[in-house]
């Protein structure tokens, strides 16, 4: 599964990153994004998580800011449950291919800080153990412009670590700079 992941991700990179575009020569605002009910899944266990994203362009560049959480999801029948959580805070790039008039394909790559709470599973403590580290991240998604303003669509997004990988899939609502 990783190695047909690996191969996907590399190439939808190739088609983005050698995709011609006009060249603005300014920041500027290109969308705000989020995921209000995501799915993710782990080395471990699944939950539920929430993502949100904010991108700038820079000629045919994106440069995004993106966060998201996310927790098992538990349902305790005898007593009280500690689910295993997860945050991260990503600064990555990415390309935007448009596949036709309402359809886009958006790739982006980046780094960023991943912080990981679980229940301890040390016999001499109690409660969580938080480990933090940095953390590759990987997300695309598949748009379909509604609108001027508005695409909805879905998002897949990894985020490769040394703690433990986060996989995570939901649909998303973006509003979009009007163009």
């Amino acid at each position: 599964m990783k190695t047909v992941l690996t191969i996907f991700f590399v190439s939808i990179s190739v088609v983005c990153f050698t995709q011609e575009k006009n060249k603005d020569h300014k920041l500027e605002y290109k969308s705000f994004s989020f995921s209000p009910l995501a799915i993710y899944f782990d080395n471990y266990t699944g939950g539920l998580a929430i993502n949100a994203d904010l991108s700038f362009a820079y000629e045919d560049n994106i440069f995004t800011f993106s966060a998201v959480t996310g927790s098992e999801f538990v349902i305790s029948v005898l007593g009280e449950s500690k689910p295993d959580s997860f945050k991260q805070l990503n600064l990555s790039f990415g390309k935007e291919v448009k596949l036709n008039k309402i359809i886009y394909f958006d790739m982006h790559a980046g780094l960023g800080y991943f912080s990981f709470k679980s229940i301890s599973i040390n016999t001499n403590k109690s409660g969580y153990e938080r480990s933090d580290t940095i953390g590759f991240s990987l997300f695309t998604k598949i748009r379909f412009k509604t609108g001027n303003k508005f695409s909805l669509g879905l998002c897949f997004q990894a985020n490769i670590n040394s703690i433990n990988n986060v996989y995570s899939t939901g649909v998303i609502l973006q509003w979009n700079r009007s163009d």
